[in-house]
């Protein structure tokens, strides 16, 4: 049994290599193809894949660095990249005035309140890799970055791609605001998930750490 529970977590460590190397390998060529929304992935954003690929990658080196065995740190780092795509989602969507409002009192709305309930547990998979990770410079770095980005996004409205309008006063004007806001909207995901990778081994994270791991041949166990 423990034979084939190696083997298990052999295959399904080379497999996801793999498969996320070609997520962000893909991804990448979306972008450079100005691919921002398709359809066949349902219209979900290639820095979002590339994000959550690049998330996997380092995770799944940084602890396998660590000697933690195959399945659990194919498990985690899966999880860990999905913290990142909630926390932005979380950050996203109560920003909206509408939403914000509907967690303050006296406005409570169920409907707001429910869904920070259910989305906060998504985010608790962090806890299981806290002895894996850690803040540093670089870490502040990228939170000072992403709350500026963000700040900037409010100052001009906090303007939608795909709806009118804006959602606050806008102290900041421009006359695009539908190529804006995918910058600002795009700019502010890839941070978001630069950040994560800072918070990985650094011996990892590094560019000659990611390509000297990245070989196939290596211990995957």
């Amino acid at each position: 049994m423990g034979g084939l529970t190696h083997d298990a977590g052999r295959a399904a460590v080379l497999s996801l290599r793999l498969v996320a190397i070609a997520v962000f390998a893909l991804s990448l060529a979306m972008i450079a193809a100005g691919d921002f929304w398709p359809g066949w992935i349902g219209s979900t954003s290639p820095f979002t894949l590339g994000s959550v690929a690049a998330i996997y990658i380092v995770a799944e080196l940084s602890l396998a660095r660590k000697g933690l065995r195959a399945l659990d740190r194919v498990v985690l780092s899966l999880l860990f990249a999905n913290v990142f795509v909630q926390s932005y989602e979380l950050i996203y969507h109560f920003t909206f005035p509408t939403s914000l409002r509907g967690l303050i009192p006296p406005n409570i709305d169920g409907l707001e309140v429910k869904h920070l309930l259910a989305s906060f547990p998504m985010l608790l998979p962090v806890l299981l890799v806290r002895g894996h990770i850690s803040m540093k410079r670089t870490s502040w770095l990228f939170v000072a970055l992403f709350v500026a980005v963000w700040g900037v996004w409010m100052m001009y409205g906090f303007p939608q791609y795909y709806l009118e309008g804006r959602f606050y006063p806008a102290l900041l004007q421009s006359d695009d605001p539908f190529t804006l806001s995918l910058a600002l909207n795009y700019g502010s995901k890839v941070i978001l998930a630069a950040f994560f990778v800072s918070l990985l081994d650094p011996g990892v994270a590094s560019i000659g750490g990611m390509v000297g791991r990245l070989r196939l041949k290596d211990r995957v166990s």
